[in-house]
């Protein structure tokens, strides 16, 4: 638990860094551009990947495949909101079950995202965020054995950099890392200690 609070920390300090950047008035954004939520979309983007459990769950999971969409919200500068979807599909390799299983994640989370600084197109950022994360595996007496579907709570932290091919296409590539907490998918452990990390590539429609 003293994990997940340290990443709650960390997401949560940008938190006032997002606050003051939703007081910035429409005449200092750029004009004509769609809004959600009253701030313009700075992009929306698809991302795929690998990604894999941690922790006490690793030994037991595969990598496999990571996706995602995320919706970039352009606040201020240097601070955007983030409204993101995750999900992954991993096969569970545990002793006795064959490869017949898969735990399948799914996850929305908002927060911030910090870009300090842009070179030749090139924008370097940071985010953090909090949200609601869902593991499920199939009912089967064997498998429920060691493994059940669970909801837990998540706070993904990334880290990455955004390159933009025109003034409406971007891509990018990050490193991410979900802090999960009651997380219960091992069924003979009251709190299961494992985290999810991803590498993603990414590519979105930028400048509405």
């Amino acid at each position: 638990m003293q994990r997940f609070w340290w990443a709650a920390l960390g997401a949560l300090l940008l938190a006032p860094m997002a606050a003051g950047a939703q007081a910035v008035t429409k005449s200092q954004r750029s004009e004509g551009r769609t809004e959600v939520f009253g701030a313009p979309i700075d992009t929306l983007s698809a991302a795929v990947g690998y990604s894999n459990w941690t922790g006490e769950a690793a030994p037991d999971i595969a990598p496999g495949t990571g996706f995602g969409v995320n919706l970039d919200l352009d606040a201020s500068q240097p601070v955007d909101l983030l409204v993101g979807y995750e999900g992954a599909v991993n096969s569970i390799t545990a002793p006795g079950l064959g490869n017949d299983f898969n735990i399948y994640s799914n996850q929305i989370a908002a927060g911030a995202q910090v870009q300090p600084f842009s070179i030749a197109n090139i924008e370097p950022y940071v985010s953090g965020s909090i949200g609601l994360a869902r593991a499920s595996v199939a009912k089967n007496p064997t498998l429920n054995q060691q493994f059940q579907s669970d909801t837990m709570g998540v706070v993904p932290l990334a880290a990455g950099a955004q390159y933009d091919i025109t003034n409406r296409i971007a891509v990018g590539a990050e490193a991410r890392w979900d802090v999960l907490f009651d997380n219960e998918i091992l069924t003979q452990q009251n709190t299961t200690d494992s985290d999810r990390w991803g590498i993603m590539l990414n590519i979105g429609a930028t400048n509405f």
